[in-house]
């Protein structure tokens, strides 16, 4: 696994993650919701910057599966549940998945620590952001379930079954 194209492609996803919960957190009716999404975006941007300047690039272009992902949980769900659903449970484990996979392959130690450091501030948004899901009755509907597993479908036919970074 290429290391420079590894951490260009975590970057994008970091940075589809910030933008697309940056730009629709406030849509959402929750205001537990609006919160904890800003506070995933805001961490997500932290992890694109530290992951950009790790690759010496001073932008990159969001990955267009996992903004699609993340858009479309906001069309489908106006309270913020299935946004909250698919960025900890669909878009979230894929990401550390690749940033645990990055620090297993062979890497500078300057990289190493980016990398430990960017999975560390995304799993405290984590836990941060999945304080603010609560038990709903909409979890129990079946059209709102139908979309959640459309979602991780559509990363999976995306080639992100397990992991944001594609193997090479």
């Amino acid at each position: 696994m290429n290391s420079a194209s590894t951490t260009l492609e975590l970057a994008s996803a970091a940075e589809a993650i910030y933008a697309v919960l940056g730009r629709r957190a406030g849509e959402v009716s929750d205001d537990g919701y609006v919160v904890g999404l800003y506070e995933m975006s805001r961490a997500c941007g932290e992890a694109s910057l530290a992951l950009r300047e790790a690759a010496d690039v001073s932008t990159v272009t969001p990955n267009t599966a996992v903004a699609s992902v993340l858009d479309q949980s906001f069309d489908d769900d106006g309270s913020g549940a299935l946004a909250i659903y698919a960025t900890t449970m669909v878009v979230l484990p894929r990401l550390l998945v690749a940033l645990r996979d990055a620090r297993v392959g062979p890497t500078d130690s300057a990289l190493t620590e980016t990398l430990v450091r960017v999975s560390t501030t995304v799993v405290s948004a984590l836990r941060r952001l999945a304080q603010y899901a609560h038990d709903e009755d909409i979890y129990d509907d079946q059209e709102w379930q139908s979309a959640a597993r459309a979602l991780s479908k559509r990363l999976d036919d995306a080639g992100y079954a397990e992991s944001l970074v594609i193997s090479r």
